[in-house]
C-alpha cells in the first residue's frame, strides 16, 4: 500500500557495561594464561599481554591495578576453566570412582606446569601470595562445590571436601614426581592410592551406618 514502509527494523542489544566490563576482563585473563604458558612466569611482562589481549595498558590497569593481581585472577581463572572441562567431561561419562580420578588427573597433569610456575612464585612473592588469597576468597565456595560435585561417590561419606582436597594435594605431588619416575611407577602409585581410597571410603559408609 502506498505512503506504507514494509521494511522492519530490528532491535539490537548492546551489551551492558558490567558485560563489556567482564569481556575485558576475561581478554586479558586468557592473554595472561596464554603468556605464562609460553614464557613462564619469571619471563612474561605486562607489555606481552597488553599485546596479545589487544589492549591498553590503561585498561588492564583500570581491571588489575598490578601485575600481582592480574595473575592471581589468571590462576584462580585458570582453576575455573578447568573445573567448567571437568564437569563437562564427568557429565557426558558419567564414571565410577576410579574413572572420574583418573580424569581429574589428566586435567591436573596437562595444567601442572602452570600450577608449578604460580606456586613457586608465591613461595617467595608475599604480595602475589596475598593477591591470590583475595580473588581466592571470592570465588572458594563455588569452586569447593564444583569439586566436591565432580566425585558423586563422595556424597554419602564425612567430609568430602576435605577428601577432595587429599585427593587434590596427592595428584599434584604425582605430578611433580612424574618429572622424575617413570611413567609405569607413577600409573601403579596412581591405582594403588584409588585401591586406599575405595577401601576408606567402604569404612567410613559403614562407620556411618553403624552410627545411625
Amino acid at each position: 500500500m502506498a505512503g506504507m514502509t514494509s521494511t522492519s527494523q530490528k532491535t539490537v542489544r548492546r551489551p551492558t557495561q558490567q558485560e563489556r566490563s567482564a569481556s575485558t576482563q576475561r581478554a586479558l585473563l586468557d592473554a595472561a594464561l596464554d603468556c605464562l604458558r609460553r614464557h613462564g612466569f619469571a619471563g612474561t611482562t605486562l607489555q606481552q599481554i597488553e599485546k596479545s589481549a589487544g589492549m591498553t595498558r590503561g585498561a588492564m590497569l583500570h581491571h588489575f591495578p598490578t601485575k600481582q593481581a592480574l595473575f592471581a585472577a589468571a590462576l584462580v581463572h585458570f582453576y575455573r576453566l578447568r573445573i567448567e572441562r571437568l564437569e563437562r567431561l564427568v557429565n557426558a561419562r558419567k564414571p565410577d570412582l576410579r574413572a572420574g580420578l583418573a580424569i581429574i588427573h589428566k586435567e591436573v597433569r596437562d595444567g601442572f606446569p602452570l600450577t608449578l610456575e604460580f606456586m613457586t612464585a608465591m613461595r617467595t612473592e608475599t604480595a602475589l601470595r596475598k593477591a591470590f588469597d583475595r580473588e581466592m576468597n571470592r570465588w572458594i565456595n563455588p569452586i569447593s562445590k564444583s569439586y566436591v560435585s565432580l566425585l558423586p561417590q563422595l556424597q554419602d561419606v564425612d567430609s568430602p571436601l576435605m577428601i577432595q582436597y587429599v585427593i587434590g594435594c596427592f595428584i599434584r605431588g604425582l605430578c611433580l614426581e612424574s618429572f622424575v619416575s617413570n611413567p609405569p611407577v607413577v600409573e601403579k602409585t596412581f591405582d594403588r592410592f584409588v585401591d586406599i581410597l575405595e577401601i576408606y571410603l567402604q569404612a567410613s559408609r559403614r562407620d556411618r551406618r553403624g552410627s545411625r
